[in-house]
């Protein structure tokens, strides 16, 4: 506080005594107090904040120093974060603050980032498993302020291990799934014939390049082909021949028929249905009757997978059809992940297409410094379990007290803070300033 004083008006007084007059001078002086000066409550710039410390003062007098850092998911790029008041107002804040570059992620197994999107605090960056690998997990990381987060992995596709062949076998001996790349080879027992690919390989997309091959019967192979001649006399004729018969939709010849070379009066060609369709009605024999054959009667249609086995937390979307070719989608329960295909075939033997539903997972949170989490477990906390928190005596929790691990893979929230205790316990001193002048200050 400072004081100031001033003459306000000077006056003549005469006083009188037996034989004299005595004039007397009377200065009147008035003295102001005048309070010490205050800056308004300091405001942050472009990306900077108050301190925690300078937050919890409530005046700011002249001399008086206010704290500025950067905003969160921000760095320092240059200056003080200092300001002072002087007379009234705040000096110039020289501090500057640029986003936090998160860098490029740490390499992971058989992953990529696309990071087209950049590398700076809330940037978001695509990832990218090599080929024959899948992603599981979130399809992106996020750079936070305290790096980057998003949690993933690649894992090698695998196909179903194959059926048996009949009157065949195959090279795979394993009770695991063959992986990507992984080829199968089969023979037939002795006698039998291998009709199809002699192997099959696990493709990217968890299916094999071609279908398991068959071993067939030898009864049918070992036909011989006999060339008859006629002998042209005025009593014979030519014996009568039917053309290659020929299967009408969704049929076709026995591999029995097929190996015929000729089809003579009274011959007999079978048909069976094709491949992925099943006998509706009709027999499937027709007969050579004078050159011509008779009609076929068999129809089949395609055959129907219905509905798939049960799988837990997993549910499928048959909107597309449950016939032979039709493609139904693989759904997860919330909080589930997909591993493997997103969806099943179905093919003449039933349903193709591996996957199961995992539960997702987040990461193990980091300590809370100065504070200590109700998570005990080295295993990650699994969708919809909550990490409490609490603080060390003498601090104060800051954020909320609990999170939950979410279906994305990511807390509900932030993990709270502890912050000491040493600007918490500041008192707010009223001053009162008096512009009474005392007698003294009045000269008086």
């Amino acid at each position: 506080m400072r004081t100031c004083c001033l003459p306000l008006q000077e006056t003549f007084l005469d006083t009188w005594t037996p034989g004299s007059r005595v004039r007397h001078l009377l200065v009147i002086i008035v003295c102001v107090s005048k309070a010490a000066a205050y800056c308004p409550r300091p405001e942050g710039g472009e990306n900077t904040v108050l301190t925690t410390e300078t937050l919890l003062m409530n005046n700011f007098p002249n001399g008086v120093q206010a704290r500025f850092e950067c905003a969160t998911g921000h760095v320092k790029e240059s200056g003080s974060g200092i300001i002072t008041c002087i007379d009234d107002e705040w000096s110039e804040l020289e501090l500057t603050c640029k986003k936090k570059d998160c860098g490029l992620p740490e390499p992971e197994p058989n992953l990529s980032f696309d990071i087209s999107g950049g590398t700076l605090f809330g940037d978001t960056i695509k990832a990218i498993c090599d080929r024959g690998y899948q992603l599981r997990g979130q399809s992106y990381k996020t750079c936070y302020y305290k790096g980057w987060r998003g949690r993933h992995r690649c894992e090698i596709v695998t196909c179903e291990i194959p059926a048996e062949v009949t009157n065949g076998r195959s090279s795979w001996d394993s009770k695991d799934e063959p992986k990507y790349g992984e080829r199968i080879h089969y023979s037939c027992n002795e006698g039998y014939t291998l009709v199809g690919n002699a192997s099959i390989a696990c493709t990217e997309t968890g299916e094999y390049d071609s279908r398991p091959p068959e071993c067939e019967d030898p009864t049918t192979e070992d036909i011989i082909t006999t060339t008859m001649e006629t002998h042209l006399t005025p009593t014979t004729t030519a014996q009568a021949y039917c053309p290659r018969p020929e299967g009408v939709e969704n049929t076709v010849l026995t591999t029995e028929t097929l190996l015929m070379n000729n089809f003579p009066n009274g011959v007999q060609a079978r048909f069976e249905c094709a491949t992925g369709h099943v006998k509706e009605s009709g027999s499937d024999i027709i007969t050579c009757i004078d050159d011509e054959w008779s009609k076929l009667e068999l129809t089949c249609k395609k055959k129907d997978c219905g509905l798939p086995e049960p799988e837990p937390n997993l549910s499928f979307d048959i909107s597309g059809g449950t016939l032979f070719g039709d493609t139904i989608k693989a759904i997860c329960d919330r909080g589930y992940q997909l591993r493997g295909q997103s969806y099943k075939t179905c093919y003449d033997t039933g349903w193709t297409g591996s996957h199961r539903c995992e539960i997702v997972t987040c990461e193990i949170p980091a300590e809370v410094t100065n504070g200590r989490s109700s998570w005990d477990s080295k295993d990650e906390p699994k969708y919809g379990e909550r990490i409490h928190y609490s603080c060390n005596e003498g601090y104060t929790l800051v954020g909320n007290a609990s999170i939950a691990c979410t279906e994305t893979g990511e807390y509900d929230s932030r993990p709270p803070e502890c912050e000491g205790p040493t600007t918490e316990n500041i008192t707010t001193t009223i001053v009162t300033h008096s512009t009474r002048a005392t007698p003294a200050q009045a000269g008086l």
